[in-house]
């Protein structure tokens, strides 16, 4: 459980709660399974924090610092999360259905199994994020970064990763049904065992891609590099 005097704190408002961590700045945030429904914390500082299970649904969070942050099963759904923050953040099995996260910093962050349905992601930083078995199915990812993300088991079907930088991602077994991916970069990905059936592929860059076992089935590959992609 959240711990009370924290509680408090923080439902007093973010200028309240900076400065109250100003000068308690050697405490540790424990707020676990606290009920933050629909509050304004924009430009929140809570890296580090203990935040399991959290109740943050439809919160203003806006600019907030999570870098860090245990935030596994978390409730962020309809959230507003422009220009937040998530580096190294734990978000295991993480609900973010239907939040924007545009412009978020979700660098090396770890959504295995995380739910991103419908999520507004776009010219979001997910490089090198864990997002194995994460549902991205709907998602706008649109020149989002996912440079060296680990999409395994990954759904997106449907998913909206237009002009998006997947070099070297690796996508083995992700389910890319009907997934718009065109003029997309996805140099030296890996596509192994993938479906790709009905994708969009326009001017895509499949240089040194691998496809190996792919399902490409009424994918549209018009105007891709298809240089050095093993087939």
């Amino acid at each position: 459980m959240a711990n009370s005097e924290q509680l408090l704190q923080i439902k007093k408002g973010v200028n309240h709660w900076l400065g109250w961590r100003e000068r308690e700045s050697y405490i540790l945030i424990d707020l676990r399974e606290a009920n933050l429904v629909d509050v304004n914390l924009e430009h929140i500082y809570l890296t580090k924090a203990n935040l399991v299970k959290v109740r943050f649904r439809k919160s203003n969070l806006n600019h907030a610092n999570f870098s860090g942050a245990d935030l596994a099963n978390a409730d962020m759904r309809q959230c507003s999360l422009v220009d937040a923050c998530f580096m190294y953040a734990n978000m295991i099995a993480c609900d973010l259905r239907g939040s924007n996260l545009r412009n978020a910093n979700l660098s090396q962050t770890n959504l295995i199994g995380a739910n991103l349905r419908k999520t507004q992601l776009n010219f979001a930083d997910l490089s090198s994020s864990q997002l194995q078995r994460s549902n991205l199915s709907e998602a706008y990812l649109i020149e989002s970064n996912l440079a060296e993300a680990n999409l395994s088991y990954a759904n997106l079907y449907e998913a909206e990763l237009v002009g998006s930088l997947l070099y070297k991602a690796n996508l083995t077994s992700a389910q890319l049904i009907n997934a718009h991916l065109s003029k997309a970069c996805l140099i030296q990905a890996d596509f192994s065992g993938a479906d790709l059936r009905g994708a969009d592929l326009r001017w895509c860059n499949l240089n040194r891609a691998i496809l190996r076992n792919a399902n490409l089935q009424g994918a549209n590959l018009q105007g891709a590099n298809l240089q050095g992609t093993v087939l």
